[in-house]
């Protein structure tokens, strides 16, 4: 039911001091709290320091929640005394503020560096079938089947180019500017692509793409500075069912300025980020690990540059096999699914994972003395794909809200608040999403009303924000975003004019909490 604008705007210069998730059929005329969004590194000897100077000004401006992050918190029984005394710290200065701790718990979507830093090997995975490898000098090594291969003479699709001596030219740039080239592969394979890249005074948006059916594979992450000399760049992607891509490469925004690529190859790769867990094994046809090969690991696999970092290429490991030379082997193994460069989730439905969020949520409850927590679920830019998801059925939107309901429960008594993203058909919930093997657009469905949902879709925000109000989902409007604090007069009338909604958050990925402030009060004062 719509409240009347007037009586929502003159409610705006009230607030509460407290959340709660109400039940479905709950109803409220109280005006929507502030909440202000914090990512922390609570390991830091200055954190309580540097923390207290911004929470205070926080409190002062009407402020009363504020949602913590830190990777650690996936790990809260790792942690020493002087990071437990900071958590005490702040805890007491939250009471004597009045202000009240959201802690993020349960991340899914981005583990490279939290739950992934204590076992790599929790990596959501893609499965690589029947790769070919021949026997020489006690040496399993890959053989290209099919092989693969670019032109030469990369192919122009878009846009102004030269090609003279192996260089491919794009200069002075006005419209987007592309190359690419069919390529047949087999599917069930990994495939590393490598293109060196040379710039002068150029500004542009430059990609790396591989694609299929409509379908991006690698997710690539190509930066080049405005001034550079030849650089490497790499793509890692999984064929899947795919026996054909284009891979192509360009400046699909130019701004001016030049840009150059060389040396463009792609192979058939080993098993490179090599995921070990027991229902991943790595396989030889007809071989046994430890007898008729050595045991294979990868010690580069998310622990490049340290441990819970993941990158997308490096050399994978030598196979050492007790074969005689010439002889055909036939591999399988599990890979981890590494999105732009080296972002990387958990699988979802691993037994391990779910043991973890079973910990995580309790400890880090009490440690706060939390009645809100915030699920960090978002951006899950891999799922479905390794054989715990398959055998839990493989649905990606169930996958998802199955795991969210196992970090609920972990975090019972507290209420629990998710990110939106992930069930929005307006936003992440759609059916080809990343690698994600199958279709999200449900994902929302599976979700318990009791949720608050944290909405940060600003782009369709009314839309979004209605198509969670029908579920019966108490929500937060996440805004701000780093960039003009006036930009929120647009979405601020959307307070009177959707049920349901608890409070109102500033949210900076940026830690930019000059508008702090000036955000408290444009919400309060709309009109």
């Amino acid at each position: 039911m719509r409240r009347p604008l007037l009586a929502s705007l003159a409610a705006l210069t009230t607030f509460v001091t407290s959340l709660t998730c109400a039940p479905r059929n709950a109803r409220t005329t109280a005006a929507p709290e502030l909440w202000f969004y914090q990512s922390v590194s609570l390991a830091d000897a200055n954190a309580v320091s540097r923390t207290g100077a911004l929470w205070r000004r926080a409190a002062a401006a009407g402020y009363s929640r504020v949602v913590l992050a830190d990777v650690r918190f996936a790990r809260p029984s790792a942690q020493d005394a002087a990071y437990l005394a900071n958590v005490a710290a702040l805890r007491a200065l939250a009471d004597s503020l009045h202000l009240a701790i959201v802690p993020g718990i349960c991340t899914l979507g981005r583990e490279d560096g939290a739950l992934l830093a204590e076992d790599p090997d929790l990596a959501e995975a893609l499965p690589v079938r029947g790769a070919k490898f021949v026997a020489q000098g006690g040496i399993a090594r890959l053989v290209a089947d099919p092989p693969v291969a670019l032109p030469a003479a990369m192919p122009a699709l878009e846009g102004a180019i030269t090609q003279s001596g192996g260089v491919l030219s794009m200069q002075a740039l006005t419209g987007r500017t592309r190359v690419g080239a069919d390529v047949a592969l087999a599917p069930w394979r990994v495939y590393h692509v490598r293109v060196a890249i040379r710039t002068q005074e150029w500004r542009g948006d430059a990609q790396l793409r591989v694609t299929s059916d409509g379908r991006e594979l690698a997710f690539a992450r190509v930066t080049p500075k405005p001034q550079q000399d030849w650089t490497a760049y790499d793509a890692v992607f999984y064929s899947q069912a795919h026996t054909r891509v284009k891979i192509s490469f360009g400046d699909w925004h130019p701004r001016g300025g030049g840009i150059e690529w060389r040396d463009w190859h792609i192979d058939e790769a080993g098993p490179v980020n090599l995921v070990r867990r027991a229902d991943t094994p790595f396989m030889l046809e007809g071989l046994r690990e430890g007898r008729d090969f050595e045991p294979v690991r990868d010690t580069l696999m998310g622990n490049s540059p340290w441990r819970g970092q993941y990158r997308v290429w490096h050399e994978p490991p030598v196979i050492r096999v007790h074969a005689q030379d010439g002889t055909v082997l036939r591999a399988s193994w599990w890979g981890a699914a590494v999105v732009y460069a080296h972002q990387v989730a958990a699988c979802a439905s691993d037994s391990a994972v779910l043991r973890r969020y079973a910990q995580e949520g309790p400890r880090v409850r009490q440690l706060f003395g939390a009645r809100t927590v915030m699920l960090m679920h978002d951006e899950v830019r891999a799922l479905g794909g390794d054989p715990a998801c398959v055998r839990a059925g493989g649905d990606a939107g169930k996958l998802l809200a199955a795991n969210v309901r196992a970090a609920q429960s972990g975090a019972r008594p507290a209420d629990a608040c998710i990110w939106n993203d992930m069930f929005d058909p307006a936003q992440n919930a759609v059916p080809d999403y990343h690698l994600v093997t199958s279709d999200l657009s449900h994902a929302a469905s599976g979700l318990d009303p009791s949720v608050t949902i944290v909405n940060w879709n600003l782009p369709h925000l009314e839309s979004s924000l209605r198509f969670f109000a029908a579920r019966g989902h108490a929500q937060v409007i996440a805004g701000y975003y780093d960039g003009r604090v006036e930009d929120s007069r647009a979405w601020v009338p959307l307070l009177a004019r959707v049920p349901r909604i608890r409070a109102v958050m500033y949210t900076t990925w940026q830690e930019r909490y000059g508008d702090l402030e000036r955000f408290a009060q444009l919400v309060r004062s709309a009109r």
